[in-house]
């Protein structure tokens, strides 16, 4: 019988006063981790019957940018870059900047301009708007970059 997670993150430690409900959740882990992951299971049970305690989390995956999304911006970046004559860095603070906004940071040298946002941990779609980005601003300029390959997921 499969049992449906709850819609929240839950973790063991939440049932701490309830050894029931920890059990509960023990062998409801190890029976999961026994469909998924066969090799897995005696170092997953030794975990989960240890005295050391374990803190498990169950959440929907993020959608993060994709390699082929990153790859594509490095490269036309870069080159786009070149043609403004700024280095790699630069170019790609640049971009942040236009695509995620500009926040004025005091500093014993003065007021610095950074982006609002840093690439790390962008969805697919907030990449996808740095690479839209990036391409609108290189039309602007008078250089050419081609539109890259969408996947049908993307």
């Amino acid at each position: 019988m499969t049992k449906k997670l709850p819609a929240t993150v839950l973790t063991i430690d939440q049932f701490y006063h309830d050894k029931m409900a920890v059990a509960q959740a023990k062998e409801y882990l190890l029976a999961l981790a026994v469909k998924t992951q066969p090799i897995s299971v005696d170092n997953l049970a030794k975990l989960l019957y240890s005295d050391d305690g374990v803190e498990v989390k169950v959440s929907s995956l993020k959608k993060s940018r994709t390699r082929p999304q990153e790859a594509y911006y490095r490269k036309w970046a870069r080159e786009f870059g070149k043609f403004c004559g700024l280095l790699p860095d630069e170019m790609h603070d640049v971009l942040l900047r236009e695509t995620f906004g500009t926040v004025e940071v005091e500093t014993k040298f003065g007021v610095r301009l950074r982006p609002d946002k840093r690439s790390a941990g962008t969805t697919r779609a907030e990449y996808g708007e740095l690479i839209d980005t990036t391409i609108r601003l290189a039309a602007e300029m008078g250089f050419n970059i081609p539109p890259p390959h969408r996947d049908e997921d993307d």
